[in-house]
């Protein structure tokens, strides 16, 4: 009796421990799956939010990134290279200064966000000082405008000529400025639009919202200085985020192995142009934009031995590796909705806000070897 007992608690305690280990199985699968978008979702480490995954430390030091190549590269490619071209920003409330909050037992707030204007002017989302900075395209400061309201400046862009919007994320709202700062409208978005965190863009006065499972969601229309709700019974949203050149990039990973990118026409039902990246130890990748001759760039992030290298991989319109740029520092102390951004000239933009102060990194492209 005895025996059969113990028979049934070992039985018993197999099956309890079958079904724990099935739960935590289905909380894995739900962190990097996305049952909306049928792909899957891996969000950039350095993006991730604080208490989701351990970032392993890199050093402060600036150094100068890596050029890497593909076999088929040649020098009259025009790969990108780096210069030693970087800005500090020191924390605090003064002029030309980031905010920053820091206490013990909570997630930091600090700037989250920052965009490039036609001139590669560099935009700042001061969260804490309800503020923009604006930094010329040599990475020096040159103005911040406080807005009249108290918003917590999340996210940055552009529209139109004159004008731009600052995404308020606690009241779901876009409120537009004129070029001195002054508030033109303030929107307020449908929550559902925006489940995760992501960063808004405007192309061709279509203003986007793209997620982080990297599809574009249509929000409003930028029509006669105003801002237009978009029509919410119609298809807003697209498996892939919209370029200037009328083109749709969706990238998908495969764990560890690679990353595809499909690139479609917006405009035409033609078949898409399809690039495999095979890449080992990949966790994630993102479009980050075009340049004006097309070029595409494609930001990765590999973990190999216990670090995470960010690098950017450059391809020409139809699709082939022209070279790719390793960028050295890592070190992100707060989420931020993009890494780094490409102006339209090639050069490559990175926003980094570590823990004892910001730094913006620029990377000329070269024209000549």
């Amino acid at each position: 009796m005895k025996t059969a007992r113990t028979g049934r608690k070992r039985r018993w305690i197999l099956l309890l421990c079958a079904i724990a280990f099935l739960g935590v199985a289905i909380m894995f699968s739900r962190r990097f799956y996305n049952p909306k978008s049928n792909k899957t979702v891996a969000f950039p480490v350095s993006m991730s939010p604080p208490m989701a995954q351990t970032i392993p430390k890199t050093s402060q030091a600036f150094t100068r990134p890596d050029i890497a190549f593909a076999e088929s590269a040649t020098k009259e490619l025009a790969p990108i290279a780096p210069i030693d071209a970087r800005t500090v920003i020191k924390y605090g409330r003064n002029e030309g200064q980031l905010g920053m909050i820091r206490e013990n037992g909570q997630t930091p707030v600090g700037p989250e966000s920052f965009t490039l204007d036609s001139q590669g002017n560099i935009l700042l989302a001061d969260t804490v000082n309800h503020r923009m900075l604006v930094f010329s395209a040599d990475g020096a400061y040159l103005r911040g405008i406080t807005f009249s309201r108290h918003i917590p400046v999340n996210d940055i862009v552009l529209v139109g000529a004159n004008n731009f919007c600052v995404y308020d994320h606690m009241e779901h709202s876009l409120h537009l400025f004129d070029d001195k700062g002054a508030l033109q409208q303030t929107l307020v978005l449908k929550p559902g639009d925006i489940d995760t965190r992501g960063y808004f863009h405007v192309v061709d006065g279509a203003v986007y919202f793209a997620d982080a499972a990297e599809r574009d969601v249509l929000v409003a229309t930028f029509i006669n200085g105003l801002l237009v709700p978009a029509d919410t019974s119609a298809i807003r949203m697209s498996n892939g985020i919209h370029s200037s050149s009328s083109r749709i990039y969706s990238v998908t990973l495969s764990r560890g192995t690679s990353v595809q990118v499909e690139i479609q026409k917006s405009t035409s039902e033609s078949r898409p142009l399809n690039v495999n990246i095979p890449l080992d130890h990949v966790v994630s990748a993102v479009f980050i934009g075009e340049d004006v001759e097309q070029n595409f760039y494609i930001q990765t992030e590999v973990i190999y031995e216990n670090k995470v290298n960010l690098a950017i991989q450059i391809f020409n319109f139809v699709g082939v590796l022209q070279g790719a740029v390793k960028i050295a520092q890592n070190d992100y102390a707060l989420w931020t909705s993009k890494l780094v951004m490409v102006t339209p000239s090639g050069d490559i933009v990175q926003f980094i806000p570590q823990r004892e102060q910001a730094q913006i990194c620029i990377y000329k492209k070269v024209t000549s070897l």
